[in-house]
């Protein structure tokens, strides 16, 4: 048996942590009182859009995905993945910090009572 020189996707993914030392990546969203949203793309991009330019907010049930959208006055940002509400509810509450995206084939690992963002979109307007 040879020695296995790399790790699995599943293994980075347990030791990875996004911007914010101590949170695990397996989480969807960072919670604390800050003045924006830090959108976190797999590609590893980030949106920071700032609370007060948010328009309308709306969540919907989408064939297998929910969905939040967010309308600021220069983007608008999709947000799918599954048991999205507390996402949308602490967004309605300034609570968010950053909703991170992880790839949809490793949505499994996410325990099934635990928000799972598999796609967030920016759009300019």
């Amino acid at each position: 048996m040879t020695n296995r020189k790399f790790d699995l996707k599943s293994e980075e993914l347990a030791k990875k942590t996004p911007h914010s030392a101590g949170v695990n990546a397996m989480n969807a969203y960072e919670k604390d009182h800050t003045a924006g949203i830090d959108f976190q793309l797999l590609d590893g991009n980030c949106h920071f859009l700032r609370h007060g330019h948010m328009l309308h907010m709306e969540f919907k049930l989408e064939d297998k995905h929910n969905v939040i959208r967010l309308m600021y006055s220069t983007h608008t940002v999709v947000v799918q993945g599954y048991r999205l509400k507390p996402i949308y509810e602490t967004i309605t509450k300034d609570q968010i910090s950053a909703i991170i995206e992880i790839e949809e084939r490793y949505a499994n690992m996410i325990e099934e009572t635990e928000p799972c963002v598999v796609g967030i979109k920016v759009i300019t307007r």
